[in-house]
């Protein structure tokens, strides 16, 4: 019986082989070595967001305006103007949304330092609170003082004097 598994997962494992193409397939594009203006134009791509897409960089968006963009820069690249000077060219017309990582002045600068920011003053606020002890349900309940102890005997007859009308009447006079 286990002779008979074995020659059946063999013959499974077997089959694929000879309908596996020799060669390589003739689907497959020609290697292209990367250059030093490839290199840079990955660079600097990488720094812009596609616009068409969402939170995906020039360099990774497969849309036809981030590959209309990659050629610009390109042709920047070969006109020899610097990684700086192109991003500047693509804030100048798109804005600073066109950046992947937001420039550190002017009120963006808040942006950065805000969860900074919350996250101390939470931790303070924290710290203020277990320092106090008291939770503010504790603080609203009534002090034991104020507290009357009555006979088990005399609660029924309290009861009903605070159901009845009459007894509601003679206090309001």
């Amino acid at each position: 019986m286990m002779r008979r598994l074995f020659l059946a997962a063999a013959l499974l494992f077997a089959l694929p082989l000879p309908l596996q193409a020799e060669g390589e397939p003739a689907t497959s594009l020609p290697v292209r070595l990367e250059t030093e203006e490839d290199t840079r134009v990955r660079e600097v791509a990488k720094d812009l967001r596609c616009a068409v897409c969402q939170n995906e960089s020039v360099a990774d968006s497969n849309s036809q305006l981030a590959r209309n963009m990659r050629d610009l820069i390109r042709d920047q690249v070969r006109d020899g103007k610097s990684a700086d000077e192109i991003r500047a060219y693509f804030v100048s017309r798109y804005g600073d949304y066109i950046l992947m990582e937001p420039r550190k002045q002017g009120w963006n600068w808040v942006l950065w330092m805000l969860p900074f920011v919350l996250l101390v003053a939470g931790l303070v606020a924290l710290v203020l609170r277990m320092r106090r002890g008291a939770s503010p349900a504790a603080a609203r309940q009534a002090p034991e003082d104020d507290v009357i102890d009555v006979p088990f005997e005399e609660t029924d007859r309290l009861i009903e004097a605070l159901r009845s009308p009459a007894a509601s009447s003679q206090e309001k006079s």
